[in-house]
């Protein structure tokens, strides 16, 4: 089942396996019949949650972006900017795009505020307060942050068995004891709106318990540490992360 870019308000489909990551924080949305707006979001998912500095998070509606004017702007106006600054995530009404940002916000929050963080960090490295335009390419580690971030596939396993997982990724192979979870918020678009196949980055990460709290922290962690989120092998087919665990 397709959905056009300005797809229609489909809560049922969140009840489908690929999803079962965000469900408790979509239970909260069910009861609405269309789309919830921004306000609606931000009272729902963002109750509680807070960036990396402590600040209180909220989603607010994305203004207009600048196209290809000329003239200075503000680097504390990016996106990644706001967020760790002010705690303000720019959200567009009627996006299942920014709709899963949300959602992914609720579920793994520790690990968005972190992501949010190291952007951040390398704005300030690369421009002025002031600049009149961005720089052609981003780094390394910037684009390693936004692959997980918007492509990002967990693939969980004990910590002592982090360095054995990732070889055998790395050999094409597949480990017998992990747990997967969809963290990238473009991949559940993906999801929802084409059958079309994808891969995803296949991120490793060591934690002691399965739920998804002790994931994000663990994943947290590893960003709060400077590591750059290398994704092992090739990825990994979608497939692999259609249906919750036993």
């Amino acid at each position: 089942m397709a959905l056009s870019p300005e797809s229609r308000w489909v809560p049922e489909r969140l009840d489908e396996p690929p999803f079962w990551p965000l469900a408790r924080a979509f239970a909260s949305l069910r009861r609405w019949p269309t789309w919830p707006t921004i306000a609606e979001l931000d009272a729902e998912l963002a109750r509680g949650l807070t960036n990396a500095t402590g600040t209180p998070l909220r989603f607010e509606r994305q203004a207009p972006k600048p196209g290809r004017r000329r003239g200075p702007r503000c680097r504390d106006e990016l996106y990644d900017a706001k967020i760790d600054r002010e705690g303000a995530v720019p959200t567009r009404e009627r996006s299942w795009h920014d709709t899963f940002n949300a959602l992914v916000w609720a579920t793994f929050p520790r690990s968005k505020a972190e992501l949010a963080r190291r952007q951040h960090l390398a704005l300030r490295e690369r421009l002025p307060d002031v600049f009149e335009r961005l720089p052609p390419t981003r780094t390394v580690e910037q684009d390693a942050l936004t692959l997980l971030d918007e492509g990002g596939g967990l693939v969980v396993v004990e910590p002592a068995h982090v360095s054995a997982t990732i070889e055998t990724l790395e050999a094409g192979g597949l480990p017998d004891d992990a747990r997967f979870v969809v963290f990238g918020h473009a991949v559940y678009e993906h999801l929802l709106s084409t059958d079309a196949p994808l891969r995803v980055g296949a991120h490793v990460v060591g934690a002691t318990t399965r739920d998804l709290a002790a994931i994000d922290e663990a994943l947290a962690a590893r960003l709060r540490a400077g590591e750059i989120p290398r994704s092992a092998g090739s990825g990994l087919a979608l497939e692999l992360f259609c249906h919750p665990p036993d």
